[in-house]
């Protein structure tokens, strides 16, 4: 609209002036916009680079990052709310609803207990029913994410649970957004080897 406005204003100072658009003068153009409230130069906040996300090796366990799981859809991305791992997170832009998805294959290093962590960041806007699955040696958890509420580790990360893991299997956890009443937040899943029973 800026642009518009100030190259209107430029040809009609050049009929006025019968000279072409080139040869108007700066100075008188500038004065001819300042009079119609435009704004010359900006004096607000400026936006600032995003701030640098968390590396996976600071964190306890095995870190997937959102840029390793496999997707349908989730092409949007975020910074605006903080913590995440890397440079941001990605989301589904509350629209699609049921067709996207995004799955994070992985092998732990020793037969055992983990616990599986789903990283987001919460707001407002978010989806209150985030469907996940976990595929374990015994088959395979359904949970429910709230992506309103802030996570309770780290700020960073949600439990869904305790689960038996063996090491020569493949395994994986499912994001999606089928059903979900805002947007949906991807970011990294976490995996901690646990001693719990």
């Amino acid at each position: 609209m800026v642009l518009g406005q100030s190259a209107a204003t430029a040809a009609s100072l050049s009929i006025t002036e019968n000279c072409t658009v080139q040869n108007v003068s700066y100075s008188q153009l500038a004065d001819r916009l300042l009079t119609d409230q435009q704004i010359l130069q900006w004096t607000g906040p400026r936006k600032t680079a995003p701030r640098p996300g968390i590396r996976p090796e600071t964190l306890e366990g095995y870190v997937i990052d959102d840029t390793r799981a496999q997707k349908q859809g989730f092409e949007r991305s975020g910074t605006t709310v903080y913590p995440y791992v890397l440079e941001g997170y990605l989301h589904d832009g509350n629209v699609d609803k049921g067709f996207q998805k995004a799955r994070y294959h992985f092998q732990v290093p020793a037969n055992g207990q983990y616990e599986i962590r789903i990283g987001y960041t919460a707001h407002t806007n978010r989806a209150s029913n985030v469907p996940i699955e976990i595929h374990h040696q015994e088959g395979v958890t359904r949970w429910t994410l709230n992506q309103k509420k802030a996570p309770s580790i780290l700020g960073m990360f949600e439990s869904t649970g305790i689960f038996k893991f063996r090491d020569d299997e493949i395994y994986q956890v499912t994001i999606s957004n089928v059903g979900t009443d805002g947007y949906v937040i991807l970011d990294a899943i976490q995996i901690v080897k646990t001693t719990s029973k």
